[in-house]
């Protein structure tokens, strides 16, 4: 948005035209066993969270990085386990 113009039609294109999160099914896959499982996810902010990290920036304050969260909630302070790797991310 070049000087806030159109922002509030393209917000409103987006609650017009996207489903919403609770009309949309979502699925993972559980790597806790040896087999992986699909099982499917609830848009809870009350479930235990369900995130893909999906770009990292490095920026005067430090990293950012985007998330889309599928389930739960991040709050800050929250830490979080990097499935690839095992390491707990604060």
């Amino acid at each position: 948005a070049y000087k806030n113009k159109g922002v509030q039609r393209l917000l409103d294109g987006v609650v017009e035209y996207l489903p919403s999160p609770h009309d949309v099914r979502n699925t993972a896959l559980d790597v806790s066993t040896r087999e992986e499982r699909e099982v499917a996810l609830s848009s809870d902010p009350a479930a235990p969270l369900v995130a893909m990290a999906f770009k990292l920036e490095e920026g005067r304050f430090g990293q950012l990085t985007y998330l889309r969260v599928y389930q739960g909630t991040v709050r800050k302070g929250d830490t979080m386990v990097n499935l690839k790797t095992g390491k707990r991310i604060k």
